[in-house]
């Protein structure tokens, strides 16, 4: 059994992204300095160097989804089947519980106030107060709205993969994005940049999941010592982090149709009983009016707003740190959904991806960001001076400097937590699930559907915890940070086969379907 376990496994895709975490956890262990400078060097480089790739890839991803989801190409079903495995409801409750992990709790109750707290630099200075939470929470849905979904919900790249995997027959690996420009040679036994391609993007892929597993371990850490009196710091952090390590690994090993699909059900029903309590039981006047405002000014300044780069030491930790975030994600994010997503059309899954989810995550940041902007407004300093506190950048305290004002707020609190932990979980399963899939041989539509061995899901579930935690170790959020927009850069180069043949693909879709009903 475990022969044949071995013989499925890409072993040159399994040496090189396997590999380099294991150097990377060494190097961790044994010069935490060296490492430290190292990362620090890589990212300066990388934001300078793609920062502006970046503005135009995630831009150009959006209008070109948006033409061919209101085109005649809409209509075209992915795996060329009108079958779907899981009812609309499990499949948005899977796509967007992993999608929404890293910005669910953590950056949607901090982001907001951050803006609050320091102004971005693209708005004018001002004194009102309500006109300053607009600014934010316009500011906060570029990171959290169209264009990110876009990228996010790998919109082109499930386009090129239903197009090459399902008409091409060619395999489902990040490389396959790569087809138009290196063709066959991707998949020679002696092919270099097929495996670096896939090593690059699992690499990507771990470092966006990575983030969100560290973030959750400082929100954790500083929940438990400000609810229950725990010492918080890099113990408590790591433990925490340990703990939900164990439990999306369990999930991730029981596939797709069990944890994964269980969790993210039971993710969506607590991430809705929450946002129902903040409406009824919050500010809600204040809720509804800065949505409707904020959203307004973000439609009319998105082209400014998107284009913005006049401060690029601000963008670097803000809106660079996004694009990267969510572009690395993309070629393995692409490969999930698309094995979800098989007899649901084009234009159901870039309309939901591209309109219908960020809509819902800019009126969730509204819900719970608001929420603190307006506790902020009536009673100053209860947010902020929480944000500004231990050196600045407090935002593992700003979610709970929110809750705590809310009724019942103890139990609210905890909830939150445990949401903040099962948004984490459902990304760990997911993409220990994916990436295990990429590490595995899939040329033959058999193959293309296979579970991963357990053992590979359990390795990879424990690496992402592990990196976590190092990267804890490290630097905290910075560090995080810069992990995830290193490993962005090789990645953002593979997406862009997919955004200049993606027109074309749909084209050749849309005549291979016709020709196959007419002669039907």
């Amino acid at each position: 059994m475990m022969k044949n376990a071995i013989k499925k496994i890409d072993l040159p895709v399994f040496v090189i992204s396997g590999g380099i975490i294991l150097m990377f956890i060494a190097y961790g262990l044994v010069n935490v300095e060296s490492l430290k400078a190292t990362m620090s060097s890589l990212f300066s480089w990388s934001t300078t160097v793609f920062g502006p790739l970046w503005y135009i890839l995630v831009i150009l991803y959006f209008v070109i989804g948006m033409y061919v989801a209101f085109s005649k190409y809409g209509k075209i079903r992915i795996g060329r089947t009108e079958k779907t495995e899981f009812k609309k409801v499990q499949w948005l409750s899977m796509v967007m519980c992993t999608l929404l992990a890293g910005i669910g709790v953590f950056w949607a109750a901090a982001e907001p106030v951050a803006h609050f707290a320091s102004p971005p630099p693209y708005f004018p200075a001002t004194e009102d107060k309500l006109q300053l939470a607009y600014n934010a929470l316009s500011q906060s849905f570029l990171h959290s709205g169209f264009l990110v979904w876009s990228i996010m919900g790998s919109t082109l790249v499930t386009i090129a993969y239903a197009y090459l995997v399902y008409y091409k027959n060619l395999p489902l690996k990040p490389r396959t994005l790569l087809y138009p420009v290196f063709g066959d040679k991707l998949y020679a036994s002696n092919s270099i940049i097929g495996p670096i391609a896939d090593g690059s993007c699992i690499l990507a892929v771990m470092a966006g999941t990575i983030g969100p597993v560290g973030f959750l371990g400082q929100q954790l850490g500083y929940g438990l010592e400000d609810l229950f009196g725990f010492t918080n710091g890099f113990a408590l952090q790591a433990t925490a982090i340990g703990v939900v390590m164990i439990v999306y690994v369990l999930s991730a090993s029981t596939g797709i149709n069990k944890g994964i699909k269980v969790l993210s059900q039971l993710n969506i029903g607590l991430t809705l009983a929450l946002f129902c309590f903040i409406l009824f039981f919050g500010p809600l006047e204040f809720i509804m009016n800065t949505f409707i405002g904020a959203f307004g000014q973000h439609l009319g300044e998105i082209v400014n707003l998107s284009t913005y780069t006049q401060s690029p030491g601000w963008a670097t930790y803000w809106t660079y740190f996004y694009w990267a975030w969510f572009l690395g994600y993309a070629p393995l994010m692409g490969i999930f959904i698309i094995r979800v997503s098989r007899g649901r059309t084009l234009r159901d899954l870039i309309v939901t991806m591209s309109i219908i989810a960020p809509i819902i995550t800019m009126l969730w940041f509204t819900v719970l960001g608001g929420t603190g902007l307006s506790f902020e407004i009536d009673n100053p300093g209860s947010i902020v001076d929480v944000f500004n506190s231990n050196g600045g950048y407090n935002l593992p305290g700003t979610l709970l400097s929110i809750t705590k004002q809310l009724p019942l707020g103890f139990i609210i609190s905890v909830l939150f937590l445990a949401l903040s932990a099962t948004f984490i979980i459902t990304t760990g399963d997911s993409m220990s699930y994916t990436i295990s899939a990429v590490t595995l041989k899939n040329h033959t539509e058999k193959e293309k559907r296979q579970e991963p061995p357990k053992g590979m899901r359990i390795f990879w579930g424990l690496a992402i915890g592990t990196v976590a935690i190092i990267l804890l170790h490290l630097g905290g959020v910075n560090a995080l940070q810069q992990f995830i927009v290193i490993t962005a850069v090789p990645v953002s180069l593979i997406l862009i086969p997919p955004l200049i043949k993606a027109v074309s693909y749909v084209k050749e879709m849309h005549k291979i379907d016709n020709e196959t009903s007419n002669k039907e």
